[in-house]
């Protein structure tokens, strides 16, 4: 899917770019989605401009209709900067929903594909770089080895209370100070970072089937990224990841983050069909399904689900399996409403 055929399927008004003088040389294309970031989108845009390269980057800079200010600011940030922003200005019309809620699936794919560049790197508005040589480290690496199609790295957590939890994503096997080579299978049990780190090859996300999802996230990106060739991860901190109540993910509900993983891996799955995919899926199948279980839900559900509990360890056909799975999401969409209603007493 490209630029035309991503309008021509999901929006419904057009987006207003707002002038700039961004020259069409630039080797990495700077992804920034912001809605709300009013106290957040100063840093992630300084964080990008103090990069230090030998090549021209651009910033596309998603502003999605904001009501705290987040807009005024990207305005005065692509007036200062019209060489290296290039301001998209949504409207709400376009928002892609999912499951009755509003994302920023839009924001994001408007970005991606109007990127010009030979890499990609993302940074939610949210989040910021600390590291003035990340494009550059990663451009370096992707230059010299022509088989990585993903480069990422260590980022530190801060929440609300100001906590900062050191991250490094390190495998068992790690040997080297400077960093390690992984693939998808290295993922298989723990996810190794966020976005924010990411850096890919544009080439490399052209033809994903972006209508094949319902769901479709970084997990997505960075799965069919990883089978396209290796990537690298950077021992070193690159970044800060926010986590606050106004996050888009962080702000679920602990039965909606269950829910939204198990519907990514489900969905993954069918329309992959491979190893990896089924194992993620059983992964957060079980998650699910422990959790509903651990709750008052009715006698008659209850039961059920310990009983697909345990055809966990009994069943090894994977066909067999995934028709358990499948007979048992009527029940989870039949309870979700009972789960809703006992929460909120």
């Amino acid at each position: 899917m490209n630029l035309a055929e991503f309008k021509s399927t999901y929006q419904k008004v057009p987006v207003k770019h707002f002038p700039n003088k961004v020259s069409d040389d630039s080797l990495v294309s700077v992804c920034v989605q912001t809605y709300q970031h009013a106290a957040f989108i100063k840093d992630c845009l300084d964080g990008i401009l103090m990069q230090q390269t030998n090549f021209p980057f651009e910033i596309l800079l998603g502003e999605d209709a904001s009501k705290d200010g987040t807009r005024e600011i990207c305005i005065k940030y692509a007036k200062r900067h019209p060489d290296t922003i290039r301001l998209f200005l949504h409207r709400r019309e376009n928002n892609i929903e999912v499951d009755d809620r509003p994302t920023g699936r839009f924001n994001l794919l408007y970005n991606l594909f109007s990127a010009k560049a030979k890499y990609i790197a993302i940074c939610e508005g949210d989040d910021y770089w600390t590291d003035p040589n990340k494009l550059q480290k990663q451009v370096d690496l992707f230059e010299a080895n022509p088989n990585f199609s993903l480069v990422v790295g260590g980022y530190e957590t801060v929440t609300d209370k100001k906590e900062n939890i050191y991250f490094n994503g390190a495998l068992a096997n790690n040997s080297s100070p400077r960093g390690y080579i992984f693939s998808l299978e290295d993922t298989r049990k723990n996810w190794i970072t966020q976005p924010l780190t990411s850096m890919f090859r544009r080439e490399k996300i052209e033809n994903i089937e972006i209508n094949r999802y319902k769901y479709f996230r970084d997990v997505h990106l960075f799965y069919h990224l990883l089978k396209e060739g290796d990537g690298f991860y950077l021992a070193s901190i690159l970044g800060v990841y926010r986590l606050h109540e106004g996050g888009m993910f962080s702000s679920l509900k602990i039965e909606e983050k269950k829910l939204i993983n198990f519907y990514v891996y489900q969905e993954l799955y069918e329309a992959n069909l491979d190893e990896y995919c089924r194992y993620r899926y059983l992964i957060f199948a079980k998650i699910l399904l422990s959790y509903y279980s651990w709750h008052k839900i009715g006698n008659r559900d209850i039961s059920r689900f310990y009983l697909l509990k345990i055809s966990f360890h009994i069943v090894e056909n994977a066909r067999e399996f995934f028709s358990v799975i499948k007979a048992s999401l009527t029940v989870i969409d039949k309870i979700r409403t009972k789960l809703k209603l006992i929460f909120s007493n």
